[in-house]
């Protein structure tokens, strides 16, 4: 079932708990709807134009930031007569988040770095930790426990990182507690990005945009190893690739997308390992014994030479054809008995030299259950390289007409399934799933051609949006099943 198509402001979509997505369809309201029909059930107005929106853990709060006023608002689902307003102050407001733990502590950040604000809406009260990286902000340990914090230097030349306990309860703010606060002794050009051990008893910092070093410190600011990610290219080199293009993690593995093209994965189990890297560098994909398994995004009938060539263009009569993932027949290897290759669709007028150096792996995603890396580059944005992660070994690979827009795993993972919905901003979405149950969804409206995907919290919806439209999809068995 496809919902009706509503208007909404860019991309901001946020589904909830329970089964409610929430949207700004004005410049200054928010719509709560419900999955899957997205009737209206409650609006909220904002004094000024809102900037961005946030769920609480529970599902029951949602703030809207105010950019322009330096403020922040929070409503409450259960009791819409009840809203708050927080006041950031002169150095107005960079962004807000919710506690990771607490669904009452909302944290905001300040526009210069200045401060950080945990703010308790059941007490009224606040504590501010002074000088903290707002783009980065908190850092959630594996277990939930513990969270980690990163500050310019002060007094030193070095930044300071701070271990602070997220299940400490203080009588007068009722959030965290400060454990131990240390200065980085590796001087870092710039830190892009942090990730906690499996035992979070250690982290990670990967530095952006010169030296592209990965170091491992322990909770006592000791530096455990130190990991160069360009080994082979010398730091004098003038076209030296600048760090870490997309990241995605989880409790064992840390993968990090490079300028080069390829996908460094990291084992974090108590110490930094490199344990694979994977590349995209090859325009042409070579199988053994059909592994990988190659899918094409093609016209429905016999496949032909003609549709190979339809991936940038639709090609004549994709309108009106019906459209599915169909197993590609590689071309046999006249020469070794079970070889065969298959060509990668590159994109159109790409300087090889420039474009991997500068744009490199754009999308990496992990599925919820660790078994599936999602992987898009940027001279090849329609295909869909998909690692599985127990063999360490390219497993899959999805061919689509169309550059891919949005791609998202599915919440629920199902006994010896995971789905994948990708968006190519075409009038159809493409399910995918390693069960080779495949499944295509045909917009109602042709007009409306959905570029952001996200899933419900319950995975049996679709909420999928283009620049200012959203609808719901919910997922029956009657949607045409391809493959299976």
């Amino acid at each position: 079932m496809i919902s009706s198509i509503y208007n909404q402001r860019g991309n901001k979509t946020r589904p909830g708990l329970p089964s409610l997505v929430a949207a700004i369809s004005q410049q200054s309201e928010i719509v709560i709807r419900s999955v899957p029909n997205l009737s209206v059930q409650l609006i909220f107005s904002a004094p000024d134009t809102i900037g961005d929106i946030g769920w609480n853990s529970t599902g029951k709060l949602i703030f809207a930031t105010t950019p322009c006023i330096g403020s922040v608002h929070v409503w409450c689902i259960d009791n819409p007569e009840w809203s708050c307003r927080i006041e950031t102050g002169s150095t107005g407001i960079h962004r807000a988040e919710w506690h990771p733990t607490s669904p009452i502590h909302l944290i905001v950040y300040s526009e210069f770095n200045t401060k950080m604000d945990i703010w308790n809406l059941q007490e009224k009260s606040k504590l501010t930790l002074p000088h903290v990286f707002s783009e980065l902000g908190l850092f959630v340990s594996n277990s939930r426990k513990r969270g980690l914090l990163f500050s310019p230097p002060s007094d030193s030349e070095y930044d300071v990182a701070t271990v602070v306990d997220l299940h400490y309860t203080d009588s007068n703010t009722g959030c965290f507690k400060i454990v131990s606060k240390f200065a980085l002794t590796h001087k870092p050009s710039e830190i892009a990005g942090a990730s906690w051990l499996s035992n979070d008893d250690g982290f990670v910092i990967w530095e952006s945009p010169l030296k592209s070093c990965i170091v491992q410190y322990d909770l006592h600011g000791n530096v455990i190893s130190k990991t160069d990610m360009y080994p082979d290219i010398p730091h004098n080199v003038v076209s030296r690739p600048l760090g870490v293009s997309c990241v995605s993690r989880n409790r064992d593995f840390l993968c990090l997308g490079t300028f080069m093209n390829t996908v460094q994965v990291y084992s974090v189990r108590g110490s930094l390992k490199m344990v694979a890297e994977f590349s995209m560098k090859e325009s042409t994909i070579v199988i053994c014994n059909d592994n990988p398994r190659i899918y094409r995004e093609s016209l429905g009938g016999s496949a032909t030479v003609l549709e190979r060539n339809m991936y940038y263009v639709g090609g004549s009569g994709h309108e009106t054809h019906g459209v599915e993932y169909r197993t590609v027949v590689p071309e046999k290897s006249s020469k070794i008995d079970g070889l065969s290759t298959v060509d990668i669709p590159t994109l159109d007028n790409l300087d090889m030299r420039k474009g991997s150096l500068l744009h490199g792996v754009i999308r990496i995603t992990m599925s919820p259950d660790g078994m599936y890396l999602l992987c898009v580059s940027h001279n090849r944005p329609s295909t869909a390289f998909i690692y599985d992660m127990s063999k360490m070994t390219l497993a899959y690979v999805l061919i689509h007409r169309l550059p891919i827009q949005d791609a998202a795993w599915s919440p629920r993972v199902q006994a010896l399934r995971n789905e994948l919905c990708i968006a190519t901003g075409d009038i159809r979405l493409l399910l995918w799933s390693p069960s080779e149950k495949n499944r295509v969804v045909n917009m109602k409206d042709t007009s409306f051609k959905p570029a952001a995907v996200a899933w419900a919290s319950d995975g049996a919806s679709l909420i999928v949006s283009d620049s200012n439209r959203t609808c719901s999809i919910s997922l029956e068995e009657t949607i045409s099943v391809i493959g299976g």
